[in-house]
């Protein structure tokens, strides 16, 4: 207080000179606008580290996982504004594609019919524009997947990686979406880790007329995880989108919960045998 007191003192006098009150108030003005400006300098070094960690979504965190940086063009035979023949486009693609169908192995805790119902999406970039966004984006979809096909007497369970089959992958007023798998590697990292690494070519279809609206091809990255005390899997999904000629469109990353729903059944192993699967799977994963 006495301090306080005798800088008032000392204060009163010399504000009564209306010129060294002005030169005060432009200190203080100066004082603060450096305080500002050191404190956006701090924000946008914050900022700019924000995106530095957030850039790592952008890619994901086994190298082993990597994109393509272009891939092949679509086939001539597919193109915009034909009409959508599914069963010509499929025969068309294994006369192009040697690809064969295969098993692979899922973990125990992956198995089973699963709902997602909210997909957020934390990254987006465009590769025209050059431009990243980090804005947090939840979308509200219906989506089931039906993962585990077939269970073997030792107990491990199996999908069947089925590529050059088309499958709806969507459907809404404006268009049906397809989805033609080209390749697919699947692999199981430790306990609580499974990735999936396909490239599919997308097609959109009028309802009404039943023509091709639109073709592309997307790169897909998946990683689950399972959260066994809610029983529940948490998807990360890298997405990157390429045009028909094979250059990049777009890269994103999201992330979905999915609930189980129920534990479907499975095909013995018996009937393994009828399905024609490429390689020696008898011999691979010693029945």
């Amino acid at each position: 207080m006495g301090n306080s007191w005798l800088i008032a003192q000392y204060l009163f006098p010399v504000f009564k000179n209306n010129t060294v009150l002005k030169y005060f108030k432009c200190f203080l003005l100066i004082t603060a606008f450096s305080a500002f400006i050191a404190k956006s300098s701090w924000a946008n070094l914050l900022h700019h580290k924000l995106i530095e960690v957030n850039q790592s979504i952008a890619e994901p965190e086994n190298s082993n996982l990597a994109f393509s940086n272009l891939v092949n063009e679509i086939p001539n035979f597919l193109s915009v504004g034909q009409l959508f023949n599914l069963e010509e486009i499929e025969n068309k693609f294994k006369e192009t594609f040697t690809n064969q169908n295969t098993l692979s192995e899922i973990p125990f805790w992956l198995y089973g019919t699963w709902e997602g119902t909210t997909q957020t999406q934390d990254f987006h970039f465009n590769y025209a524009s050059q431009k990243s966004s980090y804005n947090l984006i939840k979308l509200q979809l219906e989506s089931y997947d039906v993962i585990g096909d077939i269970k073997a007497s030792d107990g491990r369970i199996f999908s069947i990686v089925m590529p050059n089959l088309i499958g709806l992958v969507g459907v809404n007023n404006k268009a049906r979406e397809y989805q033609l798998i080209l390749w697919e590697k699947r692999e199981i990292k430790g306990f609580q880790k499974f990735s999936t690494h396909d490239l599919a070519i997308r097609i959109q279809v009028d309802p009404i007329s039943e023509k091709i609206l639109h073709i592309y091809q997307l790169e897909s990255i998946k990683i689950y995880t399972p959260n066994f005390q809610t029983h529940k899997i948490i998807t990360q999904g890298w997405l990157k989108s390429f045009d028909i000629t094979g250059n990049p469109v777009s890269l994103s990353h999201s992330i979905i919960e999915k609930s189980l729903l129920k534990k479907h059944e499975l095909v013995n192993l018996a009937e393994i045998k009828k399905l024609p699967l490429g390689g020696n799977n008898e011999n691979k994963f010693d029945f």
